[in-house]
């Protein structure tokens, strides 16, 4: 029986047909074609949606930064629009260390900068000699 069978693959492959009845050069069904050869439709995947920034406008005066405590969501982008207001004051910059960002505070024009908190917990700010500072609360 073994000596048949092999005999009748050796001929198979000689006239060019492949094991499993199909003709040789002919792929095999990927997994994602059906039993027919048609393609198997996977239902479409949702875009990842991208949450919208939350804007927090955020002045330097002679206190300090207003406000020095900003409450933000883990994952969603927080938008930080800074205003210096007055002269009298070192914040001539702001300064994100956990983020690398720093941005210079041209008196009177709003400076944007963005971030997207990844975990819960607290991030520092400051001006660049840090002795302006604040927090953002992340949730």
């Amino acid at each position: 029986m073994r000596k048949t069978v092999f005999i009748l693959t050796l001929l198979g492959l000689a006239f060019g047909v492949a094991p499993q009845g199909r003709a040789a050069g002919v792929p095999a069904p990927s997994p994602t074609e059906g039993a027919g050869g048609g393609a198997v439709h996977e239902p479409a995947r949702r875009p990842r949606r991208v949450p919208r920034a939350v804007t927090v406008a955020v002045s330097v005066t002679e206190d300090g930064f207003v406000p020095s405590e900003i409450r933000a969501r883990r994952g969603r982008p927080l938008r930080l629009v800074v205003t210096r207001r007055t002269d009298d004051t070192c914040a001539r910059s702001i300064v994100v260390p956990e983020y690398h960002l720093s941005r210079d505070l041209p008196l009177g024009k709003p400076v944007s900068l963005t971030l997207i908190p990844r975990k819960a917990g607290t991030i520092h700010f400051a001006c660049g000699m840090g002795m302006v500072q604040g927090t953002i609360q992340v949730r």
